[in-house]
């Protein structure tokens, strides 16, 4: 599986397979593009990370 680290998220999914994928590579899929300031998968991490610390905070 060498170089499957830089593929982009379609890209590693149709050569490897769905499974292989993050969790920030899945929604970055979903979106398909990111926003002026932020490619795609920095979108996704950013979304996923603010999500999560949302979630976290309801639950204390």
């Amino acid at each position: 599986m060498d170089g499957m680290e830089n593929l982009m998220p379609r890209e590693k999914m149709l050569q490897y397979g769905i499974e292989t994928l993050t969790d920030v590579e899945l929604l970055a899929l979903f979106l398909r593009v990111g926003t002026r300031r932020q490619d795609v998968l920095s979108y996704a991490q950013a979304l996923l990370t603010a999500f999560w610390l949302t979630l976290r905070s309801a639950f204390r």
